[in-house]
């Protein structure tokens, strides 16, 4: 499929945000979640597909920068399942999509933006980003095929439906990457 031909920039928050969903509603049990520092102690107070929207409407960030995000989360949840639910997901989303908009974009916001976007203070995004960077042992590098492959892949969820394509492929995604 011609990549050009789907909206993919219009709808980059709400993939994001239905992939971040489906991670969080995988069954892993987490009984610490003092170890979780995405963990919120309340319910957050605003949908997770509504925070999607915010992320993509405020973030100033381009569509590369989902695209990184998701990378990342995908291979936060290879190492650490455990802290992907509802409860962790919110932080989650901004603090991937904050890594990713630094590493793809030539042109960033000041982390007070970002911060603020995502209803987190400045002190808590460093804290957030460090330890989310040291799970994945700062492999932050995105070669072109896994861009290219991603990009598709997220093309496909915007003219297939999210939960039919997650449920086909992120198991196969995680096996492949865990390989690595």
């Amino acid at each position: 499929m011609n990549f050009s031909t789907v909206p993919v920039e219009t709808a980059c928050g709400e993939i994001l945000g239905h992939f971040t969903h489906y991670m969080c509603s995988r069954d892993v049990y987490c009984e610490n979640y003092g170890a979780n520092p995405f963990f919120l102690k309340h319910t957050p107070p605003i949908s997770l597909a509504d925070f999607a929207a915010r992320l993509q409407k405020y973030f100033v960030c381009s569509e590369g920068a989902f695209v990184a995000a998701g990378l990342y989360l995908m291979r936060l949840y290879t190492r650490r399942p455990d802290l992907f639910d509802f409860q962790s997901a919110h932080k989650l989303m901004v603090t991937a999509l904050t890594i990713g908009t630094k590493f793809v974009d030539d042109v960033t916001c000041k982390q007070t933006h970002y911060a603020r976007c995502g209803g987190v203070d400045v002190e808590e995004l460093n804290s957030l980003e460090a330890f989310f960077l040291a799970e994945i042992s700062f492999d932050a590098f995105i070669s072109t095929e896994e861009f290219v492959s991603s990009h598709q892949y997220m093309t496909q969820i915007v003219t297939e439906g999210p939960v039919k394509i997650c449920q086909e492929t992120v198991h196969e995604e995680t096996l492949a990457y865990t390989a690595y």
